[in-house]
This record gives C-alpha cells, sequence and structure tokens, in this order.
C-alpha cells in the first residue's frame, strides 16, 4: 500500500511539472481613431478605417483578439461616453476595463494641406505600459498606403511587447 501511494505521489508531482503552460491570447479593444483638425470633417470617415484596418490587422495573429464594434458601442452608450470622449485616456481605459480588455488602442489622425499624420497608442491596462506608433506623409501620397504602414508597424511592436497570457 505504501510502494501504491509513493507511485501516485511521484506520478502527480511528474504530472504537474510536465504541464505545459496554455496560451492565452490578450484581448484588444480598439477604438475609433479622432480627427484632430474639428473644423475639416472631410477626413473623418478615417475615424472607421483606421479603426477597421487596426482590428483587421490584429486578427491576423493568434496573440490578440479584438471586441466586436458592436459591443464596443454598446458599453460606451452604457457608460454614458460618447466616442469623442476617448480622447481622453482614463475614459478609454475606463471602457477597456469595462469590456475587460488586456489592451486598449486609441488613435488621431489630422490631413493638412501638405502633410497627414496619425497617430496611434496602444495602453496595456494590466502592465501599465504603452507602445506608440505614428506615420507621416505628404498629402500627395495615398493614404491608405499609410494606414496600412502605421497598423503593420504597431502590430508588431505589440506583437513584441505585449505576449500571450500563460495559464497553467
Amino acid at each position: 500500500m505504501r510502494k501504491l501511494l509513493s507511485v501516485l505521489l511521484l506520478f502527480s508531482v511528474i504530472s504537474a511539472f510536465s504541464q505545459e503552460e496554455e496560451k492565452i491570447p490578450r484581448t484588444v479593444l480598439v477604438l475609433p481613431f479622432y480627427n484632430q483638425d474639428l473644423k475639416n470633417t472631410d477626413f473623418d470617415y478615417l475615424s472607421e478605417v483606421l479603426r477597421d484596418n487596426m482590428s483587421s490587422k490584429l486578427q491576423t495573429t493568434d496573440q490578440f483578439n479584438y471586441i466586436d464594434y458592436i459591443d464596443i458601442k454598446k458599453k460606451i452608450a452604457e457608460l454614458g461616453y460618447k466616442i469623442e470622449d476617448h480622447r481622453d485616456d482614463a475614459k478609454a481605459i475606463k471602457t477597456g476595463m469595462e469590456l475587460k480588455a488586456d489592451i486598449v488602442i486609441v488613435g488621431k489622425y489630422v490631413v493638412l494641406e501638405e502633410k497627414v499624420m496619425i497617430y496611434a497608442r496602444a495602453y496595456d491596462i494590466v502592465d501599465n505600459q504603452d507602445v506608440v506608433s505614428s506615420v507621416e506623409g505628404d498629402s500627395g501620397i495615398d493614404i491608405f498606403t499609410l494606414i496600412e504602414d502605421l497598423t503593420k508597424d504597431m502590430a508588431r511592436k505589440m506583437a513584441l511587447k505585449y505576449p500571450e497570457m500563460n495559464r497553467k
């Protein structure tokens, strides 16, 4: 009997050490980007284009799950916020916490006569770390090329800085 108990104890210890940790993708909340030039509303459509492109790029890896925009809109309404309120980082982070996100992405852009500037920031709610990416180009450049450059750069930086979480 004693020998059997010793074997069972040894097996359970070996089994516990041999279990591999499960990789858990981080949950990402991508909020609509906002136009810094409140007078020029010709480019307001970029708000959704930037958010959609960033979400799509992050979906191509198993490292991140993103929160569906319908859920984001519902939570923003429940909190009594407007999309514009997320220019305030504290409100963006609170929305992320309410939606149980690990990372919140906020961004802004401005289209001037000769320049296009786009800025994005990913904020890790758990570890209080952030990743910043920005692109700038002449207004003659295809703006969608700039958007693609920004999202690729952001996804690359996030993959390096925010590894998947582990769970046994």
